[in-house]
């Protein structure tokens, strides 16, 4: 078993045990999976829902976030999986509260990671590419 499945067996299973549920046969996040994060990853982002909303509707987007973020960006950006959890903790108060621009900031490259997904798969099973590589494009600076 490579790296990246490795880690995403590990952190999920220690995360809770039902979220292996969300692993193709390859260990992999499904790709219905990251297609559903991406769409709540852009409600978010358009403020069609909070994240009490989103807690609500589909809890799970707090667990798999961090774990997307561990196994498929590069270790410089792993900041990102900090963000999430002040969302969470957001919405477990039951308060929606407004989206900081640093919310937004980290919401948006969170959205480009969502997209490149199949290269970030692909690269990493085979080997193509560094997700570094392919991820330079969506640092911070050029959101």
């Amino acid at each position: 078993m490579g790296g990246v499945n490795q880690l995403l067996v590990t952190r999920l299973d220690s995360v809770d045990h039902r979220l292996l549920g969300y692993l193709d046969e390859q260990r992999e996040l499904c790709a219905h999976v990251v297609r559903r994060l991406r769409r709540y990853t852009a409600r978010l982002l358009d403020g069609s829902m909070s994240p009490v909303a989103l807690a609500d509707e589909w809890p799970d987007w707090y667990r798999l976030v961090p774990v997307f973020v561990a196994a498929y960006v590069p270790e410089d950006m792993e900041v990102m999986g900090e963000e999430v959890q002040f969302l969470e903790a957001a919405a477990l108060t039951g308060r929606d509260v407004h989206i900081a621009e640093e919310d937004r900031d980290y919401l948006t490259l969170l959205a480009l990671q969502l997209d490149m997904y199949p290269e970030l798969r692909e690269g990493v099973g085979a080997g193509v590419a560094a997700p570094s590589e392919m991820t330079a494009r969506a640092t911070p600076k050029s959101l």
